[in-house]
């Protein structure tokens, strides 16, 4: 391919060879890392679906159910007219203080046999207070939703970071491999289920997946490389003795070292030639 005409200048250049080398070489043995953390990255994200699917998906709402508050019609008006009915949030509820969107856990979801994550707190509209209630599903006018779920936060990679299936799960867990909003991540986990529960697997999959196996890969290559380096340095040295005529190089004899094999195979091919002959002549005299 023409594409890889240019690795050919880069093999010319003495000082590029061993990082070349140590490419070639260390791609079996990056492959096996590789292998490694695809099958960690599995484990942690079958794991994280039994654990904390739809943990992100769970809203702060003022309760609409009977007998939980008594709205005024201004503030009813608003919570009806919002994209999402009864949400409590800054941008959607017009006029509201200390209104803001928190990942909770549900009141009828419990971590691990115990209460845990962020309980949604009372909220006022124009001066008045309203009870609230933390649904991973939104209002239908009468009830919550069978089917209609909340979405995953959207500032959180447009939403399609979460633990709700295998694909977001591994991608999710990439992410929080490389550092990249991972805290954040924690404490969103913490406040939709269990403080401990993602404090543990998030801090054990970032120490495995960041630390281990990215050391891992790091370690083979510096394995490569000092090979490479040892193997440029002998040939150096070769080089340099080839030219103060110490050692010639290999596949190259001197023109002494060719006369005498020469000879010794004419020799060799004399002695068998006699062989043969006295073997004759002494058949013959048998004869």
């Amino acid at each position: 391919f023409r594409v890889l005409r240019p690795l050919r200048t880069l093999s010319r250049i003495k000082s590029m060879k061993p990082i070349l080398i140590t490419f070639a070489r260390s791609l079996p043995s990056i492959g096996n890392v590789f292998t490694l953390l695809a099958f960690f990255m599995c484990i942690y994200g079958i794991l994280s679906i039994e654990l904390m699917s739809g943990a992100l998906r769970g809203y702060c709402f003022f309760d609409p159910r009977p007998g939980r508050n008594n709205f005024t019609e201004a503030a009813l008006s608003r919570l009806i007219s919002q994209q999402t009915p009864f949400i409590a949030e800054q941008f959607n509820v017009l006029g509201g203080w200390n209104v803001y969107v928190q990942t909770c856990r549900p009141e009828d979801e419990l971590a691990f046999g115990q209460d845990s994550g962020f309980i949604c707190p009372d909220m006022s509209i124009d001066g008045e207070t309203y009870a609230t209630t933390c649904s991973t599903k939104k209002w239908c006018g009468t009830d919550w939703c069978l089917h209609d779920w909340n979405s995953n936060p959207y500032d959180l990679a447009g939403g399609f970071i979460s633990y709700d299936n295998i694909f977001s799960s591994l991608v999710t867990n990439f992410q929080a491999m490389t550092f990249a909003s991972w805290d954040d991540l924690l404490y969103r986990v913490s406040n939709g289920g269990n403080v401990w529960m993602s404090r543990i697997y998030h801090t054990s999959w970032v120490f495995i997946g960041a630390f281990v196996v990215v050391q891992l890969a790091l370690a083979v290559l510096a394995v490569a490389f000092v090979q490479a380096q040892e193997e440029q340095t002998t040939e150096r040295a070769r080089e340099a003795l080839y030219e103060e005529s110490i050692l010639e190089p290999p596949g190259h004899d001197s023109r002494a070292q060719t006369h005498k094999r020469g000879a010794n195979r004419r020799m060799t091919i004399a002695n068998i030639i006699g062989v043969r002959q006295q073997g004759w002549m002494a058949r013959a005299m048998d004869a």
